[in-house]
């Protein structure tokens, strides 16, 4: 359908939580599984979609994201302690429970002089050191 409406071919990334997720337990207590979307990379530009495409493609297709927790144009970090930090909280889907953590990644896909990841994107993951260690205790 995407391809017939707007000419290119994208390849959808994303993350399926619910009864059928053994690892985490369905924590989210969800009643179906459910894909949240958090990426697109189109093809024939062999480039990742910006935060609004991928909200326009979330929105055209029905698909959930992500929750987002911030936008922000500027990270004002001082150390990877005060990212850590930041990382801990509460699920934005389920709030009974701690969050995995959090992508912080740029709004445009594309930034110039970033070394070292793929598409000059800049992108990573920060986990939630107390969801870890719950997940570590309850699949012992």
């Amino acid at each position: 359908e995407y391809y017939d409406k707007h000419k290119f071919i994208i390849t959808i990334k994303g993350e399926v939580c619910g009864p059928c997720c053994s690892f985490k337990r369905n924590m989210y207590k969800l009643k179906d599984n459910v894909l949240y979307l958090f990426d697109a990379y189109n093809s024939s530009t062999s480039s990742y979609f910006d935060l609004n495409l991928l909200k326009d493609l979330a929105n055209e297709f029905e698909i959930p994201m992500v929750p987002i927790v911030e936008e922000k144009t500027k990270l004002n970090f001082n150390s990877v302690d005060e990212i850590m930090k930041y990382a801990k909280g509460k699920s934005e889907l389920y709030p009974f429970v701690d969050r995995e953590g959090i992508v912080i990644r740029s709004i445009d896909p594309r930034v110039e002089g970033v070394q070292f990841m793929a598409n000059n994107r800049f992108s990573f993951k920060v986990l939630n050191d107390d969801f870890l260690l719950k997940i570590e205790k309850t699949n012992k």
